[in-house]
This record gives C-alpha cells, sequence and structure tokens, in this order.
C-alpha cells in the first residue's frame, strides 16, 4: 500500500509517532462532533505520549501491511484535518474504509475526497473485490459519503455497545465492487 497519497486538496499519509501533538489537538477539538458517531472518540481523551504508542502501533501495522490508518492532513503538513482508514477486520474478501472529520472542517467535501481516494488505492494495490462503509444510521453526513462513491446500501444490524447519545448503534454496512468502482470520482465531489 501507498505510504503517501496525493488527492486535490489533501495529503494522506501513514502517521508517524511524531504526528501525535497535531492529532490529539484535532482530536480534543473535535470530541463534541465525533464522540456520537465515532466509537474510539467515546474514550478521549488521551495523553500525547498515549496517541504517539497508537500511531507508532498503526504505523507498525502499516508497513506489515495488515491495517491501513492514515492521517489527513491540508497539502502542506501543517494541520490535522482528520483521519482515515482501510480495514481487513479479520477477512481478506473485502477492506472497510473508516474516516473522521476534525470539528470545522465538514460540509466541504474532505472526507468524500479521502474516501475516494482510498477506494483507488484499495482496488489499486490490493486483491479485494469489495470494499464497505460502516456507519451509525443516523450519521447523515456519512451516508452521504457512500452514496457520492457509488457505495450500494447492503445492510443493517444493531449493535449492543451504546453511543454517546445513550442509545444502541444501529449500523448501515454500504459496499462497493471492484467491478463498480469505475463509479469513484477521481476529484472531490460537491
Amino acid at each position: 500500500m501507498l505510504e503517501r497519497i496525493e488527492s486535490e486538496r489533501l495529503l494522506i499519509r501513514c502517521w508517524r509517532p511524531e504526528d501525535a501533538p497535531h492529532l490529539k489537538e484535532a482530536i480534543d477539538s473535535s470530541l463534541g462532533d465525533l464522540q456520537p458517531w465515532v466509537p474510539w472518540a467515546m474514550h478521549e481523551p488521551s495523553s500525547v505520549s498515549t496517541i504517539a504508542e497508537r500511531l507508532q502501533s498503526m504505523r507498525e501495522q502499516f508497513l506489515e501491511n495488515k491495517d491501513w490508518a492514515f492521517g489527513l492532513f491540508e497539502r502542506d503538513e501543517t494541520k490535522v484535518v482528520g483521519g482515515a482508514g482501510l480495514h481487513p477486520r479479520g477477512t481478506t474478501d473485502h477492506l472497510e474504509i473508516g474516516y473522521w472529520l476534525r470539528s470545522g472542517v465538514s460540509g466541504r467535501g474532505l472526507a468524500t475526497e479521502a474516501a475516494a481516494a482510498l477506494c483507488r488505492a484499495a482496488f489499486a494495490y490490493t486483491p479485494v473485490e469489495r470494499l464497505e462503509i460502516h456507519c451509525d444510521a443516523e450519521n447523515g453526513r456519512s451516508v452521504a459519503v457512500a452514496r457520492r462513491l457509488g457505495f450500494v446500501r447492503d445492510r443493517e444490524f444493531r449493535q449492543e455497545t451504546r453511543t454517546a447519545r445513550g442509545s444502541h448503534r444501529s449500523t448501515l454496512v454500504w459496499t462497493l465492487q471492484r467491478s463498480a468502482a469505475h463509479s469513484v470520482p477521481d476529484s472531490r465531489c460537491t
């Protein structure tokens, strides 16, 4: 997998431990927006050293081709705008695409741009035949990303874990087959 991908407005690259202070700032300033939708955010905030350890582990997994976690940066790498990844989830037939954005940058098509770049990379550098996006059924922004990229709603299931909203999470699973990858835009969607 490529360690560095450039899209129209983003630099998408493998996390490094030295990104920890910038990642912490992005997460901490966005907790109110992340916690309702992103399960890992319910356990934040974390210290810079804890985040650096996580990033080192993510980098090792990336370099071993086991899981690919990326930082989303402004093209000049001055600001973390979010994170994204391609995750096997214990299977070899598909990858799950995950993504999040920091507060203040949503609504500009950046999640769609990042996810589109990861779709192209996944089909170019792995043998998987299918990509999936899993999102909370109430997360309209993530649903919109999946639709813009040509993913098809496959199924819905209820998880037993509680969300920050206090309810059980209903998860939508969206799929994109390799044969339909031509629907993925080459540049950002607006």
